[in-house]
């Protein structure tokens, strides 16, 4: 079972007391990803406010004894809708799952897949601003990842290309990130996945990590190349914060609340509907998208323009 890069641990009692401790999510798209290890009955709430109120979503893993996962619109009442299968949860080891509330859509999978195992539906959405998580009469153990309500993804260095996301909007945009790395990793933007037509930003620590060179790329061709000492600290231990964006027909990208590092002009849109990510060999990433939304397979009412 794949692990979370986290710095947010916690562990429930058996009184079904909600925890509210996390941050409140701040994008449009809510995605919360998390380890739990329950023997049964691990419950996430997405409420409102930070508290239990008489309309809000609850999602309980392992109910009725580890043997189904359910979908509320209020706390304990009856489901809206289920999913058997027993044992999705253990007491003996973590099991990672994800949850996506987005234009009324709430979607639950596992691990790095993005195809959900349960889906609702609400024709009134709720208000989402956060999450509380607790279990029902057995200790439980939690670890959340790093930036809750936000995208986590990781990549181990096949150099294999991952595009979770929806279609890149046509005209100018903006996607924010951030970034733990060893190495040299890559964004791609391709006017289909797995198109040989493609713009490569590529970031590479150099001089034992303290700096960053960048390269754009099309295709294989390097058509700007920067190598500086960046503003923050390049370090193992917290991810760096970027920008890349699309507008006057010029690719820039750079670190966050700071200049462009490098632009390119004369950019062919046609080449920007698609964004993927990738670690190149032997090297591994932990990626955080803060504005983007993940095309999760079979999710109704999520279009792509």
């Amino acid at each position: 079972m794949e692990s979370i890069d986290n710095c947010q641990s916690f562990e429930t009692g058996t009184d079904l007391s909600y925890n509210w401790v996390l941050p409140r999510l701040s994008s449009e798209a809510k995605f919360v990803k998390f380890e739990v290890r329950a023997e049964y009955s691990a419950l996430i709430a997405l409420s409102r406010e930070s508290t239990v109120l008489d309309a809000m979503y609850e999602i309980e893993l392992g109910s009725d004894l580890n043997s189904r996962a359910v979908i509320r619109r209020c706390h304990k009442c009856d489901p809206l809708v289920t999913e058997n299968t027993l044992g999705r949860i253990s007491g003996e080891r973590g099991s990672v799952f994800w949850i996506l509330f987005y234009q009324g859509i709430l979607a639950i999978g596992l691990g790095d897949s993005l195809d959900p195992f349960l889906v609702w539906v609400d024709p009134q959405p709720l208000e989402v601003n956060h999450v509380g998580f607790t279990t029902d009469g057995v200790a439980g153990y939690w670890t959340f990842a790093r930036y809750p309500g936000v995208f986590t993804s990781h990549t181990t260095g096949d150099a294999c290309i991952l595009y979770p996301f929806e279609k890149l909007p046509k005209g100018d945009f903006e996607i924010n990130f951030a970034l733990k790395w060893s190495g040299t990793t890559a964004l791609q933007l391709a006017e289909e996945q797995k198109s040989d037509n493609c713009y490569y930003i590529v970031l590479e620590r150099v001089e034992g990590g303290t700096e960053l060179a960048v390269e754009i790329r099309l295709n294989e061709q390097s058509l700007i190349s920067v190598t500086y000492k960046p503003v923050q600290s390049l370090d193992d231990d917290t991810p760096a914060h970027f920008y890349l964006k699309f507008e006057d027909q010029t690719l820039k990208v750079g670190e966050k609340n700071s200049d462009s590092i490098a632009e390119l002009t004369g950019v062919n849109s046609l080449f920007l509907r698609y964004l993927g990510y990738l670690s190149f060999i032997s090297d591994a990433a932990d990626w955080y998208f803060f504005n983007m939304i993940p095309n999760v397979v079979g999710k109704p009412g999520f279009s792509s323009s």
